[in-house]
């Protein structure tokens, strides 16, 4: 059913590492919605996609990250050429990473935090969505 192998990730900089995890979210993301839109009678694809979406994060993440169900579709969530890091922040195990990426079709971009480990290595704690509509008042969503 696939085509999409995960990728490690570049762990040169904290840029490079972002960037990187862009492209394979996007990588991942392309070929679950092509799996989607032709389901599988081997696999279904809601089975595919969160096996799949395990695999892509696996490399990436600490191991104590909690992840939400896996999203997906015509327009992926993160894609490097659309990527603009606005700023990166020390913390004392790790950096905080705030982010943005340009809508595919309009004037805005979503904006999001990654909170990063850099012990033993970069990795990543969790992305938060940031809502510009927050309720009660919780304006950091988890996203992976």
């Amino acid at each position: 059913m696939s085509v999409w192998k995960p990728g490690e990730p570049d762990r040169s900089s904290i840029e490079d590492f972002v960037v990187s995890f862009c492209r394979e979210y996007k990588a991942w993301n392309n070929d679950a919605y092509a799996a989607y839109s032709k389901e599988n009678i081997e696999q279904p694809a809601d089975d595919y996609s969160s096996a799949s979406y395990a695999n892509l994060l696996r490399p990436f993440i600490t191991p104590e990250t909690r992840t939400q169900l896996p999203t997906f579709g015509s327009d992926p969530r993160f894609v490097p050429d659309r990527l603009a890091i606005r700023c990166i922040t020390p913390t004392n195990d790790g950096a905080t990473v705030e982010f943005a990426i340009q809508s595919m079709v309009g004037e805005w971009a979503d904006d999001f935090v990654a909170d990063l480990t850099l012990k033993p290595f970069i990795a990543i704690r969790q992305i938060y969505y940031i809502d510009p509509y927050p309720d009660d008042d919780v304006d950091r969503l988890p996203y992976l």
